[in-house]
């Protein structure tokens, strides 16, 4: 994952999470449902996974795939290593750092005014802590390769982030476009604050001559720095 600038650019708020591993990433095909392809990619607080789940055949079984669309399915899975496990879908409690290696890891340090980018193969998300105005500016927009299998609208839960260990209400739903970028506004925030803020989004997808569904979550853990 790379950091740099931050950009935003339409009207949206979301967020998302669970627990944490940092540095690694992993691709699989569910045991329990062949038809289901996932690749999650954790680095430096951010955690995101791609889920993909194909219809079955007329007849009920397995989805068997053309030469082409399994390239396409291994390009959407291509930044994987062994490693991390899936985060679950719509996220859960709040989240706390996990251990890797027989270390623990703490959330990443966000100083004042710098702006931070993360990117993998599902999106790209980027967060800023204003300290001045006590608050954390974020954005996230899906991948241009993700985008290139969705077929419908983007159907994202809406904002869902703890401070210090406090849950505070999430926001609405939202219905929109996949070129949306993301955005939103978590406040107050004050320095060393240890802020975590996910979010779950669900789409039609089309592989090749294969229809389904698809899933990003997404979750980042920092702490407000000076």
């Amino acid at each position: 994952m790379e950091k740099g600038k931050i950009g935003f650019s339409c009207l949206v708020v979301l967020v998302l999470l669970s627990s944490f591993l940092f540095g690694t990433a992993s691709a699989e095909t569910d045991p329990a449902n062949q038809g289901a392809y996932t690749v999650t990619s954790v680095d430096d607080g951010v955690r995101s996974t791609l889920r993909i789940t194909l219809e079955p055949e007329t007849d009920g079984s397995l989805p068997e795939l053309t030469a082409a669309e399994q390239e396409q399915i291994d390009a959407l899975l291509a930044e994987s290593s062994v490693g991390a496990a899936p985060l679950a879908e719509g996220g859960g409690a709040a989240p706390q750092a996990q251990t890797l290696a027989g270390k623990k890891k703490g959330p990443f340090l966000m100083k004042c005014d710098k702006n931070s980018k993360w990117s993998d193969g599902n999106g790209t998300l980027n967060a800023r802590f204003n300290c001045r105005s006590n608050v954390i500016n974020w954005g996230y927009e899906i991948s241009t390769k993700v985008r290139g299998i969705i077929t419908g609208q983007v159907n994202e839960r809406g904002v869902s982030w703890w401070k210090n260990g406090t849950r505070i209400p999430k926001g609405a739903p939202h219905l929109v476009g996949k070129n949306c970028h993301f955005h939103g506004t978590l406040k107050p925030v004050k320095s060393g604050d240890v802020v975590q803020f996910q979010d779950y989004m669900t789409f039609r997808v089309r592989v090749g001559g294969k229809t389904g569904t698809g899933s990003i979550t997404w979750a980042s853990n920092v702490k407000a720095g000076k």
